[in-house]
This record gives structure tokens, C-alpha cells and sequence, in this order.
């Protein structure tokens, strides 16, 4: 294992957890319910890349272990008995082994049991919205703090997801990707700030239902995760996907994997190569401006109200009134 990997899956580790108490501390000042999810995904996240970034160190220790072995073979006349031995007496590699046999399931476990206690706790909070906007405060720092946070989250995960794609390593992948989302979710929280401070507070507990109910869905898939992984055939040789890293996240954090995905679905419908004509080419690359023109036009029209005619004291003239 690389050693710049294993720094990057620490800093990624660090700046999540840095960035998770940033959101929750400014979320609860402006009781922001959508902030308050933000921070519940970025939580997870922390989770997720504190994991990774254990387990490459076991990979990393195990691969010293590996070579340090090659090494003193090549060195040893009786080569054949000293491999046997040395079989047996590998800690790395048994300590990886016990920590995928072993913790890997439970941590998978008490994150699932996070995962649905985090469902519940904002399923019972936002049925009370009252209680969750009791106090007012400053939306407009609450606006910039969590586009910052998603800024330098956006820069450092698309960094490591690069990097993970270029090393094709695995135990990067999963940080990369719930860095990723955290730039996701404190993006959508810095719309609903927006959204708050434009005069459009009741935004913010319709989008946070909608986050709600994605974290369900990912504690969903975290639960079947651990039910797939007890029959999962063993075959030697064959690494399995990691089995905290969620693929819901995946296509989440990363927009190239979700058009991945779509691509590969289409192109096996149609039984032909839908991904490659150029409408496809030229929607994947316009999505995001399609999308920010029609949020645009939807919120222009949501300014424009026309009220209904009123006649005028005399009972002759009408007037029609129209506020922008």
C-alpha cells in the first residue's frame, strides 16, 4: 500500500470530521433541519473513512510484511521450509484477516443501527417542525459556511476519487466517495439556508424529509449488505466488495458514476450503444446547466402573483393588480 494513499485516506478522515462538527455546530445555531441531516450524513461519512483508512494500514503493514518475507527467502538456501514457516508466522496478515472477518461485520452492524436510529430521531423531530424552528437566527452565515464547507470537500474529494481511480485502489474508494457526498449534502444545505433567507423558510423541512428518507434508503442497503454478505460465495483468490462502502453513495458522490450506471442500463435495453450518440454525450455534459436553468425558472415563477380584479369605490373602474 502506498503510503500517499493511506495520508490521503487520513486526511480525508480529518477533514470530514472537521467539516461534520462545522455543519452541526452552525446548523443548530440557525436550526437548520436540513444542516442537521447534513451533518448526520457526514457523520456516517466520518465512520466510513475512519474504516477505510484502519484497513489500509493493515493492507499496507501486510504488504511490508510480504516483501520483508520475499526478502529473507530469496536470502535462505532451504527456500521450500522457509516459505512453509513463513506461512504461519505472518501477524500482518492475520491481523488483516481477523479484522475483515471479524470487525468489518460488527462496525457494519452498529453503522446500520446508527444509520436507522438517525431515521427515526429526525422522523420524530421533523413531525414537530415547530419544535425544530423555535429560534431564530442569521441564515445568511449560516449560507456561506456551508457552501464553504462543500467547496473545499468538493476539491478534496474529487482529488481522491481521481487518485482511487488511478491507483485502482479500493480502500480509497470508500472515503473518496463519502467525501464526496458530504460536499453533496452541505451543498443542499446551503440552498435551503438560501432558501431561508430568501423568505422561504418551510423549504427547509421539505428537503430535509427528503434527506431523511435517503438515509433510510442507505440503512436499507447497509442491512441488506449484511445479509448478502453471509451467503456471498467464498471463491479464493477473489477480493469482495468492501462491506461498509455503499453504492448508493457511490452514485451520489460521484456524477460519473451514476451516468456510468445509466449508460450501462440503456446500452443493455436497447442492445445497442446508447452512450456513445452524441444526444447522450451532449445531455450528460448539459445536465447541470439544464437543471440550474430550471431550478431558475421555477423560482421566477414563484415570484410573479396575479390577485383578482376588485372593483373601485364608484362600481365603474376595476383594478388589476399584479405584484412581482
Amino acid at each position: 500500500m502506498d503510503r500517499s494513499l493511506s495520508k490521503t485516506g487520513l486526511v480525508n478522515w480529518l477533514m470530514l470530521l472537521v467539516g461534520g462538527i462545522t455543519v452541526l455546530v452552525f446548523a443548530q445555531r440557525s436550526a437548520s433541519a436540513t444542516g442537521e441531516l447534513a451533518a448526520a450524513f457526514l457523520g456516517v461519512a466520518v465512520l466510513t473513512a475512519l474504516a477505510a483508512w484502519f484497513q489500509m494500514g493493515l493492507a499496507g503493514r501486510e504488504e511490508a510484511e510480504r516483501l520483508e518475507l520475499e526478502d529473507l527467502s530469496r536470502s535462505r538456501s532451504d527456500s521450500g521450509l522457509f516459505a512453509a514457516s513463513a506461512a504461519e508466522v505472518a501477524p500482518a496478515r492475520r491481523a488483516r484477516e481477523q479484522f475483515e472477518r471479524w470487525v468489518v461485520p460488527i462496525f457494519t452492524l452498529l453503522l446500520f443501527v446508527g444509520e436507522s436510529y438517525g431515521v427515526w430521531y429526525f422522523w420524530k423531530r421533523l413531525e414537530r417542525p415547530d419544535d425544530m424552528f423555535a429560534k431564530p437566527a442569521p441564515a445568511a452565515l449560516s449560507l456561506a459556511i456551508f457552501a464553504a464547507v462543500s467547496f473545499v470537500l468538493f476539491l478534496l474529494g474529487r482529488y481522491s476519487a481521481r487518485l482511487a481511480q488511478l491507483e485502482a485502489s479500493a480502500l480509497l474508494r470508500p472515503s473518496g466517495s463519502a467525501i464526496l457526498l458530504g460536499a453533496l449534502v452541505s451543498g443542499i444545505a446551503a440552498v435551503a439556508s438560501g432558501l431561508d433567507w430568501a423568505g422561504f423558510g418551510r423549504w427547509d423541512r421539505y428537503i430535509a424529509l427528503g434527506m431523511t428518507a435517503l438515509l433510510a434508503l442507505v440503512a436499507l442497503e447497509t442491512l441488506f449488505g449484511l445479509v448478502f454478505e453471509i451467503y456471498r460465495p467464498r471463491v479464493q483468490g477473489r477480493v469482495g466488495r468492501l462491506l461498509y462502502e455503499s453504492r448508493i453513495v457511490g452514485l451520489l458522490g460521484q456524477s460519473g458514476g451514476l451516468f456510468n450506471t445509466a449508460a450501462q442500463a440503456l446500452d443493455y435495453q436497447f442492445g445497442f450503444k446508447v452512450s456513445d450518440t452524441w444526444f447522450y454525450r451532449y445531455l450528460e455534459q448539459s445536465l447541470s446547466g439544464f437543471a440550474l436553468v430550471w431550478v431558475a425558472i421555477l423560482w421566477v415563477s414563484s415570484c410573479i402573483v396575479v390577485l383578482e380584479a376588485t372593483v373601485a369605490n364608484s362600481g365603474e373602474a376595476c383594478l388589476m393588480r399584479v405584484s412581482l
